[in-house]
């Protein structure tokens, strides 16, 4: 046993013998393992050089493959956070495709994970029937188009016969005109409403004055009425429907409104213009079946 102290050459203390020992006995207990390692090898400075070469290498491929595995990482969330906002379009599902809907995220329980590739397969198989759902939805709503395309054909068509040169709303706009209009055309591809004056000039709505336009869109009105009811007679709900009207053209228009009660319509006239009630008792005074109720407001 070594006892004592080891000194430096200006008398310092620097370790105990026995500190010494065993700070030596830890470093070579490293070494342990190479132990076994065969001692016939000689040193090639070559080969050292070659082996660090390729260590350094190998280090610089361990840092890219951990580079991608991060950026696929990065978009295995990205996938995720995708599929997940994607199921979770509320598509209709109609009767005995109720099997259908369990592709559907409804809740935060029920989403779907991608943390690794392995998950990318169940992914793939929500979204093909989440794909095959979208298809079917759309067929559906192509024959849905087609059937409303071809509706929309036939009313333009019976509109159409509505508004041609014999038709009745013609007719009646060319009596209560009093000739000054020959004809309404309904023109199918831009879908608007046109006239023919006296003089062969075709106008557009908006183009008329305030009382013709008036005149235009009840002579529609009656001839609509005539064709719903097939022949038969109705009735009609009138709000003041000429009150931009002058005096010719009202009286026109009154004496249509006489001509449909005697061929057998109803006709319920709302009006705040006093001449309007003068000339309704005018017809009641003539023997008509009219009954005038007054309201008055406060």
């Amino acid at each position: 046993t070594i006892i004592g102290e080891i000194r430096n050459e200006t008398g310092q203390k620097i370790l105990k013998p026995e500190e010494i020992i065993l700070s030596l006995e830890n470093e070579i207990s490293k070494y342990e393992k190479y132990k076994t390692y065969t001692t016939d090898i000689d040193f090639d400075e070559k080969i050292y050089r070659q082996l660090k070469s390729e260590l350094l290498i190998n280090q610089s491929e361990i840092e890219q493959i951990l580079e991608q595995m991060e950026k696929i990482q990065k978009k295995l969330s990205e996938i995720e956070a995708e599929i997940n906002k994607i199921l979770q379009i509320d598509i209709p599902i109609q009767p005995g495709e109720e099997e259908l809907g369990n592709i559907i995220i409804s809740d935060e329980n029920d989403k779907i994970l991608c943390r690794e590739t392995n998950d990318l397969q169940e992914i793939k198989v929500r979204l093909n029937k989440f794909i095959n759902i979208i298809n079917l939805t759309k067929e559906r709503s192509l024959i849905a188009q087609k059937i409303i395309e071809e509706v929309k054909t036939e009313e333009k068509e019976k509109l159409s016969t509505i508004f041609s040169q014999e038709s009745k709303a013609s007719k009646i706009f060319d009596e209560i005109t009093k000739g000054e209009y020959k004809n309404i055309i309904y023109n199918t591809e831009e879908n608007r409403i046109s006239v023919i004056n006296k003089n062969g000039e075709e106008l557009l709505p908006e183009q008329l004055s305030g009382g013709t336009f008036d005149q235009l869109y009840f002579s529609i009105r009656i001839a609509l009425g005539e064709k719903i009811l097939q022949g038969e007679k109705g009735f009609f709900i009138l709000d003041d429907p000429f009150i931009k009207s002058d005096e010719n053209r009202l009286n026109n228009q009154i004496e249509l409104i006489e001509k449909l009660a005697n061929e057998g319509w109803q006709i319920i006239y709302l009006s705040a213009k006093k001449e309007i009630k003068e000339k309704i008792e005018t017809l009641k005074s003539n023997g008509k079946s009219i009954k005038i109720i007054e309201q008055k407001f406060i």
